[in-house]
């Protein structure tokens, strides 16, 4: 990466965007916040719900591009999650599911915050 602003790569900032997210916990309040899964081999719902947010902000507009997306950045974002996990994901959030995913939402926007505030520099371990 240079300065100069001129061969730039856009998808470089998910890495930070990642590494951000499993640091100050995000998966984990949203797991607080979604009903489990039942099953075999099932994946946490809020791990379901970082990685194809971190697959948008690569530019993904739908549910196989996330999928897809996933497949070649496992290295960053981890074991892929499929596009039926993710529906059943998606489709498990009701209402009452609503309002603790904002609730951990707020709390990890609070963490961020004072983490930034206690540190004008940055993130010391990015």
């Amino acid at each position: 990466m240079r300065a100069d602003g001129k061969n730039l790569i856009g998808q470089a900032g998910v890495v930070l965007l990642r590494k951000v997210a499993d640091r100050v916990g995000l998966a984990t309040s949203l797991n607080a916040a979604l009903p489990r899964g039942t099953g075999p081999g099932r994946r946490d719902r809020g791990t379901a719900l970082v990685q194809p947010a971190c697959a948008i902000m690569l530019g993904t507009t739908n549910i196989l591009e996330a999928e897809q997306l996933q497949y070649h950045w496992q290295a960053v974002l981890g074991r892929p999650v499929s596009e039926s996990t993710l529906r059943r994901a998606s489709a498990a959030i009701d209402a009452s599911s609503r309002a603790w995913i904002e609730r951990a939402r707020a709390a990890i926007r609070r963490v961020v915050w004072t983490l930034l505030a206690l540190r004008p520099g940055g993130f010391p371990w990015i």
